[in-house]
């Protein structure tokens, strides 16, 4: 579990804009069906671009960058994503 209280939001902001440059050649990528911030799972309290994939195959792992402008990228298998 994530102490998500020992977050510095001017990480996450600097993380977001990251996010915002490269957002739209990642939803360009097949099976990429979203993009967010999160938690790294290495560091604590270490925000990363985490990048939303409908299944995390070592094909899409190798094609998707494992960071971004120096910012860990964490990949999470979401399955087909809907909106209602």
């Amino acid at each position: 579990q994530h102490r998500t209280e020992r977050v510095d939001p001017a990480a996450v902001d600097a993380v977001t804009r990251v996010k915002e440059r490269h957002k739209r050649k990642l939803l360009g990528v097949p099976g990429v069906v979203g993009v967010g911030v999160g938690i790294s799972e290495r560091v604590d309290g270490e925000p990363v671009t985490e990048i939303y994939v409908k299944e995390a195959t070592d094909a899409l792992r190798r094609t998707l960058p494992s960071s971004l402008e120096g910012i860990e990228v964490k990949i999470v298998e979401t399955g087909e994503i809907f909106a209602y």
